[in-house]
């Protein structure tokens, strides 16, 4: 997996697909009942375990394999 600035790739295309979707921090927060900076934390890759991943790439419509398939992508 390539790293892009300051994320890796596969978080920037997750955040671009939440986004493209309407997923914001706090309906993030609240589809998994917990705060919205634990979310935010999520989105910048702190504290993310694989299942947390799978479970917002699957709020895409997206599988892993998918997610990571896109982020070997360069960014547009």
């Amino acid at each position: 997996m390539r790293s892009y600035g300051d994320g890796t790739a596969l978080l920037r295309v997750l955040r671009q697909q939440l986004r493209h979707r309407g997923w914001t921090a706090r309906r993030l927060a609240a589809h998994f009942a917990i705060g919205e900076a634990t979310a935010k934390r999520w989105l910048a890759g702190k504290g993310l375990t694989i299942d947390k991943l799978d479970g917002m790439a699957a709020l895409c419509g997206l599988t892993l394999a998918e997610l990571a398939r896109e982020a070997e992508q360069p960014p547009a």
